[in-house]
């Protein structure tokens, strides 16, 4: 058999036959099931309705529901007797044809969108607003009376994500129309000649419809797949690139920090125990010259008075330099006291304002790390139920092409098996994020409640058995760290130690829930909030330091500035009665 003429006519037995009729009614069902549930999901929720993401995904679950019904026509609209089950036209295999042309290549290039919109989020931080922008651009047109108008065109990138998928899908099928390529091809109608005997080359019998069809295949199809692989393969690269990255510059920022603050706490250490030792000097010099004064029979009270004052301020300078070690501030001096001080708190490492900051910065770099690892993981299921989808289509395209190549028919059956189960794919991909994160939400509630079990366990057991009775309590609270958690009465709890599965199911499947989207909508909200925030000009004075917005912060300032005025008094109190006696004593020596 010449090779032309087994590219289209494989010899597949009556069995082999209907297999490839059978088997793509099931496998469609699969992918039908998943594309509507996508739709339902997202026309049902506001919120998702006005996402870029779910947007995307809910025009691709579209084109991957027409692909799976014409999958699930099958042999259905062939001409009769050109098939096993063909009972339709000619008319027929042109319209499922047409169907499943605009809609197998509008879902690949789809990909392709969805793949770009993951690259433009993860690696060059576009947010939702920068997907809606509209861009602009005018054209200018005169008249006879030498009169110009200007038209103004919007259009926003997300636009433009759907409008090339759709005008490349449906452009071809709509242009293979008038080319009659549209005809049965053995068990599907697509683009191929008709009858299946003639030649492509003009050789043997004469085409009545499909002329030059091996060419038209590469040109309407596969060559626009293959650049969508070869582009969602590179943006892929450059996401795992980025993500790299932007560890490993973590990385270096997390030691570099913790370098410094090392250095920092030391440094204020050995500066603190210098003041110290130089306040301990001075107290000794004074007690010493008192101690010389008081030898004399004339001690007059500005000695003692000169005394008392030295060391109420040495007494201060002491509760002052240990209040900045544990991050709070000294008693508030005036005049050039207050400058010395105020210099010397905000340069403190464990200030609490600059370790509030750098905390929830570090925090919301490690949420953003994380959300864009979440993010990359998610682009690249997708990615691969695409390229699960088509890879074998792809493989029969190059094996068919070949000078004598052929039809081999496990590659045809992996055909049939595979690439209808496109949209049951999306939609386990589409539901993971929900899924996961379901079950980590689990897994912390029931870790908080057994935490909550074994602090109630073990302050009963304080309570009613004693000390006498520390040995059966620790038993208890042994118990209530096994996998069965122990309630306050010794007995198991009915709550499940693993997460339902079926549960986890259930609340992914609904509508209700947040998203990944979500968060990271927040994380971006957030972003701009403290962009603008750490914009403002600060007050002189005040170190740069940024108020928190909470009541408990300034419910801690307020105490410990109420601390600050009554602990100095109160010492100095206590060091005066102290003074006194000592001074009296010194006096009545002889």
């Amino acid at each position: 058999m010449s090779g032309s003429h087994s590219r289209f006519t494989p010899p597949f037995s009556v069995s082999q036959q209907r297999f490839l009729a059978i088997c793509p009614k099931f496998s469609s069902s699969f992918s039908i099931v998943g594309s509507l549930y996508i739709i339902q999901h997202v026309l049902r929720s506001p919120s998702r309705r006005q996402r870029v993401y779910t947007r995307l995904l809910l025009v691709m679950s579209g084109m991957d529901l027409m692909y799976a019904i014409k999958c699930f026509l099958s042999t259905w609209p062939l001409p009769t007797g050109s098939a096993y089950g063909a009972v339709g036209t000619t008319q027929t295999c042109t319209a499922a044809a047409f169907w499943g042309q605009g809609g197998s290549l509008s879902s690949a290039v789809y990909n392709g969108s969805l793949t770009l919109y993951y690259l433009l989020t993860i690696r060059y931080g576009w947010t939702q607003s920068q997907f809606q922008q509209q861009s602009s651009s005018s054209s200018s047109s005169s008249s006879t009376h030498n009169t110009s108008t200007t038209t103004r065109i919007r259009i926003s990138w997300e636009w433009l994500l759907h409008a090339i998928p759709l005008s490349i899908g449906w452009g071809t099928a709509i242009a293979s129309l008038p080319l009659r390529l549209f005809n049965p091809i053995g068990w599907t109608c697509w683009i191929g000649p008709w009858p299946l005997q003639c030649a492509a080359d003009g050789d043997g019998t004469p085409c009545e419809r499909g002329h030059n069809a091996k060419l038209y295949r590469w040109l309407f199809f596969h060559a626009i797949l293959w650049a969508t692989f070869a582009f969602v393969t590179v943006a892929m690269i450059l996401i795992y690139a980025k993500i790299k990255a932007d560890e490993r510059r973590s990385d270096r920022y997390n030691n570099s920090f913790l370098i410094k603050q090392e250095e920092q706490r030391q440094e204020f250490q050995i500066q603190s125990t210098h003041d110290n030792q130089d306040n301990q000097q001075q107290q000794v010099e004074v007690l010493h010259e008192d101690a010389q004064a008081s030898s004399m029979t004339c001690t007059t009270p500005t000695t003692s008075q000169s005394r008392l004052s030295l060391a109420r301020s040495s007494h201060r300078h002491i509760i002052g330099s240990s209040r900045v070690l544990f991050g709070g501030s000294a008693k508030r001096p005036s005049s050039d006291e207050e400058l010395n001080t105020t210099e010397y708190s905000c340069s403190a490492p464990f200030s609490r304002t600059a370790s509030f900051k750098q905390r929830k910065r570090k925090q919301q770099q490690h949420k953003k790390q994380k959300l864009s690892r979440r993010f990359a993981e998610q682009a690249f299921w997708y990615i691969l139920s695409f390229f699960l989808a088509w890879i074998i289509p792809m493989a029969q395209f190059a094996v068919t092409q070949a000078p004598e190549g052929t039809l081999y028919y496990p590659l045809l059956a992996l055909t049939v098996i595979l690439n209808p189960l496109q949209g049951m794919w999306n939609a386990l991909i589409y539901i993971r994020p929900r899924y996961l994160r379901y079950r980590q939400k689990q897994r912390q509630q029931q870790q908080q409640q057994r935490r909550r079990q074994s602090r109630n366990s073990q302050e009963g057991s304080q309570q009613f058995l004693g000390l006498s009775l520390r040995r059966s309590s620790r038993q208890l609270l042994q118990t209530a760290g096994d996998d069965s958690p122990v309630d306050s009465t010794g007995g198991t709890t009915n709550h499940t130690v693993r997460p339902d599965v079926w549960q986890a199911i259930v609340s992914a499947v609904s509508v209700q829930g947040e998203d990944d989207e979500d968060e990271w909508e927040g994380e971006d909200d957030n972003n701009e909030e403290s962009s603008i925030h750490n914009n403002d000009a600060k007050p002189n004075g005040t170190c740069g330091r940024d108020t928190p917005s909470s009541d408990g912060d300034d419910n801690d300032r307020q105490g410990d500035t109420a601390n600050d005025e009554e602990i100095p008094k109160h010492g100095g109190e206590e060091l005066g009665q102290e003074d006194h006696g000592v001074v009296s004593s010194a006096v009545h020596e002889p």
